[in-house]
Order: structure tokens, then sequence, then C-alpha cells
């Protein structure tokens, strides 16, 4: 069994984190060294990003939308101008994971009105990184690693089924593609060149083709002191 606590919890309308998050998992969270918790708007993605909850260490996509989605009610339950709004961050040191989930994620952060800042602590890797350069604001610390690659699946089953499948996945993977063109400087001759071979990036080449905007030596640079 995975160690990796569950930070996340249903919040009732009347949203206030410090008193409805449970406090053990509260404080497991905000004494960590990196002091990420979930009453400051950060939000840590530590593993297989999936819409199902299954897999070790897993990110249950669900819950991040939950929290985003409950965050932009309070800002607009107290009438907070969204230029004035506290940002929402999402911290993500990930191999990647499914594109249902991601793709879940994303539309969420695409529709908040609330802005929402990414910052890769680790590793953005496949489909942590489409998140990371979804933030209204994208961030990674020096020393990071960042992975961009075309889809890989594979389909099983009777043969009309597989080529069902194919078929949607292809045109999830072109979605991904339009994505990454529109959010990066990455142009389509680039992308198809390199991609498929697995594109390795640190912090500066990330910085370069505009998967990120700004690279920052630690996290209080952005997440100011606990």
């Amino acid at each position: 069994m995975s160690n990796e606590p569950n930070f996340f919890i249903d919040l009732p309308d009347t949203l206030s984190v410090d008193r409805y998050i449970d406090p053990d998992k509260l404080r497991m969270f905000e004494d960590n060294d990196l002091g990420y918790g979930l009453s400051r708007r950060i939000i840590y993605i530590p593993g297989t990003i999936n819409d199902t909850g299954s897999g070790e260490p897993f990110v249950n996509t669900g819950d991040i939308v939950n929290l985003i989605q409950r965050y932009n009610a309070a800002d607009t339950k107290a009438n907070i101008p969204v230029e004035k709004r506290k940002p929402i961050w999402i911290a993500i040191s990930s191999s990647g994971g499914d594109m249902f989930g991601t793709w879940t994620l994303i539309n969420t952060m695409k529709s908040s009105k609330t802005p929402i800042y990414t910052v890769n602590v680790g590793d953005a890797f496949s489909a942590a990184c489409l998140v990371l350069l979804s933030g209204h604001k994208r961030f990674s610390l020096r020393g990071t690693n960042h992975l961009i690659h075309s889809g890989s699946i594979s389909y099983g089953g009777q043969k009309e089924i597989a080529e069902s499948a194919k078929k949607y996945m292809d045109k999830l993977d072109k979605k991904a593609q339009d994505w990454l063109l529109e959010r990066t400087k990455i142009d389509l001759k680039t992308y198809k060149s390199k991609a498929p071979k697995d594109w390795w990036m640190d912090e500066e080449d990330a910085l370069k083709y505009g998967v990120i905007d700004v690279v920052v030596e630690a996290l209080d640079e952005v997440f100011g002191n606990p």
C-alpha cells in the first residue's frame, strides 16, 4: 500500500478550508519541508493523474476539480473581483497519467475565473506537463524535468471495439497537440520532429519553448513563507 496521504476531502458549500479539512491530513500536508497547504490554496499533484483513484500513488482529478470549483464559488460568493482573487496553486511532481483525467482537470482550469498558477517542483512528464502549461501563470523550480511526447496506448478485445478506441484516442492525442501548440512557442514542425522520440527538457528549455513563464530558485519566491 502507498504511504502517500490523501489530502482531499469533500468541502461544504460554505467553504472554509481551515475548518473543514481533516486536521491530521492538513497537518501532514503543511508540516512538510515544502510548506504546502490547502488553506493556502496550494494543491499538490504527487503521482499518477487519473479519474478513478487507482494506482499508487494516485491523484484523483475529481478531488482537484472539486477544490477548484469550491475556491471559485467562495470568491464569487464574497464578490471578489477576478483581478483581486487569491490564486490557486497546483504544485506538480508527476510522471503523467491518463488523458481522461488530465482533460477533466485542464477543462476545469480553463474555466476557472480565479487564477490558477502551476509550478513544477520535480518532474512534469507527459500528461503532467500538459497540466503544467495550462496554468494562467507557469513556473518551474531550478533543476526540474519536463517531458513532452505523443500519446501511446495499446488496444485489446474485439476488432471493432479496438478500432473505435483507437479512433477516439487519436482524437484526444490531436487535441493535446493543438493545446500544446496554442499554449507554448513550439511550432508544428518542431513538435512532429521531437515529440515521437520523447522530448526531454530542463527548466531552461521549458522556458525557451514557452512551456513555462518563469524559472524560480526557491518555492518561497512563488508561495511566500508558510
